[in-house]
């Protein structure tokens, strides 16, 4: 299992970086964050990392994930509505047996339960976004997502 260190630079921007090896530069750090982690390595293509965000709501959990350049999740469905909104950069979602759908930061994507589909960074942008979903909610992991099919944008 590889070990990640999150420190804070001068920049207030968060940094992840491997013992040993360059860090990866990341989004500023949420003053709401009350937890950060790299995201399972069984779940993705590439390196993201999710925060845990404070929730007004017990039944409600909110989560900013980063994503770096090509980086994607592996296919999955959930089994409750998921809210995924575009944050900064540019990122793709795709429903099976949909087009890829281009994601620009404000753009809001209504998930619904048993829907499979991905979500991730182009290859030429760092991609953020925020997840809304109820704390209920399981997710299934899937298969990862070909290149072929990460390729299918047109």
């Amino acid at each position: 299992m590889k070990k990640w260190l999150l420190v804070f630079s001068l920049s207030s921007s968060l940094m992840a970086c491997q013992p040993d090896e360059a860090c990866v530069d990341t989004q500023t750090i949420n003053e709401n964050a009350i937890e950060a982690k790299q995201v399972p390595p069984e779940t993705i293509t590439g390196f993201a990392w999710m925060q845990t965000l404070k929730s007004g709501r017990r039944d409600t959990l909110i989560q900013e994930v980063h994503f770096e350049p090509e980086a994607r999740h592996y296919w999955h469905y959930h089994s409750e509505l998921e809210t995924l909104i575009g944050t900064t950069g540019t990122g793709y979602y795709q429903e099976k047996g949909e087009a890829i759908r281009l994601v620009q930061p404000e753009d809001t994507i209504k998930v619904k339960p048993q829907v499979v589909h991905w979500h991730g960074a182009t290859a030429a942008s760092r991609f953020s976004h925020t997840l809304i979903h109820s704390k209920a909610n399981r997710v299934v992991w899937l298969t990862p997502v070909t290149e072929r099919e990460y390729d299918g944008y047109h």
